[in-house]
């Protein structure tokens, strides 16, 4: 009787038969699969962009002035109400000369109506002058104070967070004495001529004179308060924390009013403006969920929500979604939520996704 029992195939021939056979269309099937994937993820540009929003500010000057005392420089960080520079409005020389004219306007009055002149009224008119120039120059000394406090705390900051060397502390302390020591002269000037202008005031005993010495100290009063409100150094205040990205001006350059002189860009990122594309596949609405993802290497994601909806289509930036600088398209703009935890910096491009 003849066995019909069948003879197992071996295991060895059954994989060769799958790996001629079965295999290669496999693995051209996952190849075609993951080329699909990628050219959609990363070469076929997303119906969906956004740009991180940039705020930006600028400082500027509300008066025609010179620029001094400058304590910044490009990508410093600045914090909000730190003073970066100050504006002085008004040439000092020019404004004493302007009130030499009028003194002299009012004694060539009192010569045409016969009167002599006071040599005591002239000393006193050459102190109030002195005084003034003194006064000036404490207010232009107390503003460089200002600046050198500013740069010494800064130093001290960076000295305790090992940011700065000892020597540089100490540099910047012993330019701050300097500073408290010039300003400490002046003042002690201006009391002299206060008690020097005291004396020849008291010393008037002619009343005839009495009226043409009040219009000269009131002229000078007038002019002292006119040179000292525009004489006195406007600071530059920074509006907000940030980096300082640019500078239109150096200490010593003539500025005018509203002209930039500083750019500070803030470095935390409050919102993405997203771009929908034409034809429009999913009208976007307010709290509509977003995925947010980066287009670098990692590919981060975050969920995200929509905050507003525009109400017309914009011309996006090209750079969005072609090197192309002169395509122009139009898109639906609308702002996005920053997704918590994914580090996006201001100004960097991402893509967009609805999650249904």
């Amino acid at each position: 009787m003849e066995d019909t029992k069948l003879i197992p195939v071996p295991s060895a021939q059954r994989w060769r038969e799958f790996r001629i056979g079965l295999l290669p269309w496999v693995v051209f099937l996952l190849v075609a699969l993951a080329i699909a994937t990628l050219w959609k993820q990363v070469v076929t540009p997303s119906a969906v962009v956004g740009e991180v929003a940039t705020v930006q500010y600028q400082v500027r000057s509300l008066y025609d002035g010179t620029l001094l005392n400058l304590a910044v420089e490009p990508f410093a960080f600045v914090r909000k109400g730190e003073v970066i520079g100050t504006v002085t409005p008004v040439e000092l020389t020019n404004t004493l000369a302007d009130i030499a004219v009028a003194v002299s306007s009012l004694e060539l009055e009192r010569l045409r109506t016969g009167m002599n002149v006071n040599r005591n009224l002239l000393e006193l008119s050459t102190l109030e002058l002195n005084r003034l120039q003194v006064m000036s120059d404490a207010e232009l000394a107390k503003a460089d104070l200002a600046v050198k406090k500013v740069e010494l705390d800064r130093e001290k900051e960076l000295f305790k967070i090992q940011q700065s060397s000892q020597a540089l502390l100490e540099l910047k302390t012993a330019a701050y004495e300097r500073a408290k020591t010039v300003v400490e002269q002046l003042n002690l000037r201006i009391r002299g001529y206060e008690e020097q202008l005291k004396s020849y005031r008291e010393g008037q005993q002619h009343l005839e004179m009495r009226g043409q010495s009040d219009a000269v100290d009131k002229a000078i009063i007038a002019k002292t308060n006119a040179l000292m409100i525009a004489s006195r150094p406007i600071p530059l205040v920074a509006p907000a924390d940030g980096i300082i990205t640019s500078l239109a001006h150096r200490s010593g350059e003539k500025v005018r009013a509203g002209e930039p002189i500083a750019v500070i860009i803030e470095t935390n990122a409050t919102y993405i403006v997203g771009y929908m594309r034409q034809p429009i596949v999913h009208m976007p609405r307010v709290n509509d969920d977003v995925q947010v993802r980066t287009r670098g290497h990692s590919r981060l994601t975050g969920g995200a929500k929509i905050l507003k909806v525009g109400a017309q289509f914009d011309y996006m930036n090209p750079a969005l979604v072609t090197p192309d600088n002169n395509r122009h398209e139009k898109a639906l703009s609308f702002m996005v939520s920053i997704p918590a935890g994914l580090p996006v910096k201001p100004g960097e491009f991402v893509d967009l996704g609805f999650g249904n």
